[in-house]
């Protein structure tokens, strides 16, 4: 008899010491405080050549920051978020909220960026690691293996745009039924099953270039083959479609009142509830891990309207809005009134 009680109660102590260790693994509400956001960021994001952006001087800080936001802005376009959230199931999300300083768009470049910065050190110091200059398919695979990202298919072919919604007028069936974010969500979900990407190749391929020029380690930036481009873009929107549908969720379960719990919940998905879920999933991600930089919400233009006149403009703008106010200006400026002509008495 003892030995079985002892049996008994070392399985008990087991049972216990699990419960401990699942409670642990767990995030509670209590526990999402500054210090758990600093651990979960990582910290600054360090480049391969040991540079941190926030230790620059003003001046070229600034112009990282101006021409990051500029490239990110013409690959992430609101239409292509748009259809992004889609996708992902969001009927409705902030583009401009009172009580949060950033929005839905703002994050997701502010994640981008994130994602490539982490992605495009990992495959800079592979390559300095093997001598090569050329990123190809096999590189890229060790890079996301050590990163914890997976990788289907192969990166042999580039991958076709996501068919919009005009190509489909004709389709009968529910589609044609459904009005608005209804019908937008289940033509992302119906139409695009296989892999294809939202964002535009030709502004990836420039903000990608400007990743692989801050972490390069030659003396000329590492040159991607147009599969491993087109791959990189799809992993970025895959990331960041994963990370929408995840605060999407969490978003309907805890905003669900407790006396009907048959309630849909909040319909409308803010910047906050991304931040959420990239905090709780960034410690078990290296390729999200790393305290997000400043990210503009709209670039200042190299010549703004109403001052290309001005001494700092270049001699194109200064031309360009000389045209303009000649245009302007003359079908409304009315002709003088001839003078009558003096007779000769």
């Amino acid at each position: 008899m003892p030995p079985k009680r002892r049996a008994a109660r070392d399985d008990d102590d087991d049972d216990d010491d699990d419960d401990d260790g699942d409670s642990e693994s767990l995030v509670l509400q209590e526990t999402l405080d500054d210090q758990t956001v600093l651990k979960s960021e990582g910290g600054d994001l360090v480049t391969f050549k040991g540079e941190v952006e926030s230790q620059l001087p003003q001046a070229r800080k600034q112009e990282r920051i101006v021409e990051r936001s500029r490239l990110l802005g013409e690959v992430l376009r609101p239409e292509s978020v748009r259809r992004l959230c889609r996708r992902a199931g969001v009927q409705m999300y902030a583009t401009k909220s009172t009580d949060d300083t950033d929005t839905v768009l703002k994050v997701l470049k502010q994640l981008a960026d994130v994602f490539l910065f982490n992605l495009c050190k990992e495959v800079n110091r592979l390559c300095a690691h093997l001598k090569k200059k050329r990123i190809t398919e096999e590189i890229l695979k060790e890079s996301l293996r050590t990163l914890d990202v997976k990788l289907f298919g192969s990166c042999a072919e580039r991958h076709k745009p996501c068919a919009t919604l005009r190509s489909r007028r004709n389709e009968t069936g529910r589609a044609e039924t459904m009005r608005g974010a209804a019908k937008e969500i289940h033509h992302e979900r119906d139409a695009n099953n296989a892999p294809c990407v939202y964002f535009g190749a030709s502004p990836f391929l420039r903000l990608f270039k400007r990743y692989l020029e801050e972490q390069a380690t030659f003396e000329h930036p590492l040159k991607p083959t147009p599969g491993v481009l087109s791959c990189c873009q799809l992993l970025m929107e895959q990331t960041l479609l994963d990370i929408l549908e995840k605060a999407r969720y969490a978003m309907r379960q805890f905003s669900k009142k407790k006396a009907n719990a048959s309630s849909p919940g909040r319909a409308t998905l803010y910047a906050r509830d991304i931040k959420v879920i990239i905090i709780v999933l960034a410690h078990r991600h290296p390729v999200l891990r790393g305290k997000m930089r400043p990210v503009l919400e709209e670039a200042p233009s190299q010549s703004p309207r109403g001052e290309g006149s001005g001494s700092g403009a270049s001699p194109k703008a200064k031309a360009k809005s000389k045209a303009k106010a000649k245009a302007k200006g003359s079908p409304a400026r009315a002709k003088p009134a001839a003078r009558p002509k003096k007779s000769g008495g």
